[in-house]
């Protein structure tokens, strides 16, 4: 099976190794183009292609949509294997892969409206509250500007954080999902590292979003979001998302981890100061034994 025919129905959801080995298939031509990623500012449409065509994109994704409601751990170490061809494009992935089932916690209507017509459609995000929302007959209206976007080149729809008032005084902070034809996308991304994920930021001005297109944080966090009654047995719609969070990047920054002890080792072996072999030295040799370790535990 080569990666230019697969599609999602050939893919066995439970069969992790697979999902990881097609990652891997992909690994040489993503590393191919990770000059020019970094030159752009921002992943290939080649890579997203490939990525889109392999269906990996859809481990998170509702069954109904298409997707796989493949486990975590599986994302995860697809994540890995991609960021070891390009950091940046591990990145954007495992952005664009989280959403898919942060998509599945909204409306029945709102998830049509992505998915139906085209179930590759990607969502990009900023979840930090960078606006307040006005309440409006039928939804809400907002203008801002919303920073770090990863991906948004590739996106059709944002979610975006914004403090709603609870006509109690209380602000509620709220993910509003939104359309990429209502939002500029600032090209602001000038970044020493990581510079190809191409982190954008989103600007908008009074910008209409109709009530079934939010959820609130809260309601994310203690699993009442209302995608819940659409995917009654989709695990993943009843976990609450701050337990995942800390997990979706963390593969990137292992892989990173494990790409500079490699130059480091590499560069050792054939060192040599004050006449003596720097990778015979017990005081290096224990801190690369030490750091190979810290990596292992992370990963």
């Amino acid at each position: 099976m080569t990666v230019a025919t697969v599609r999602s129905s050939e893919i066995d959801v439970v069969d992790e190794e697979a999902l990881v080995e097609i990652a891997q298939m992909l690994g040489p031509g993503i590393a191919s183009r990770r000059s020019e990623t970094y030159a752009q500012r921002r992943i290939s449409d080649e890579t997203i292609s490939e990525l889109k065509r392999s269906g990996l994109f859809r481990l998170l994704q509702p069954k109904r949509y298409g997707g796989y409601e493949a486990s975590y751990r599986t994302v995860m170490r697809v994540t890995e294997e991609l960021a070891s061809a390009c950091p940046s494009t591990g990145w954007v992935f495992a952005v664009l892969s989280d959403h898919q089932w942060i998509m599945s916690l909204y409306p029945e209507r709102a998830q049509d409206e992505v998915w139906a017509d085209d179930p590759d459609t990607l969502i990009s995000s900023c979840f930090a509250p960078r606006a307040t929302a006005q309440r409006v007959d039928g939804g809400y209206r907002v203008s801002g500007k919303w920073s770090f976007s990863s991906g948004c080149d590739h996106a059709r729809w944002a979610m975006l954080g914004a403090f709603v008032d609870d006509g109690n005084g209380r602000q509620i902070t709220t993910h509003l999902l939104v359309p990429m034809d209502d939002l500029e996308i600032i090209d602001d991304w000038f970044v020493l590292g990581l510079n190809g994920s191409g982190s954008k930021s989103l600007g908008g001005t009074d910008i209409f979003v109709p009530e079934h297109r939010a959820v609130t944080y809260e309601q994310m966090n203690t699993a009442t979001a209302p995608g819940r009654a659409v995917h009654p047995d989709y695990a993943m719609c009843r976990a609450p998302r701050r337990a995942f969070t800390v997990f979706t990047l963390s593969p990137v920054m292992v892989s990173i981890a494990r790409q500079a002890y490699a130059l480091v080792t590499d560069g050792l072996r054939g060192r040599i100061s004050r006449g003596v072999r720097v990778a015979e030295q017990q005081s290096v040799q224990l801190k690369i034994a030490e750091a190979g370790a810290l990596i292992d535990i992370a990963a």
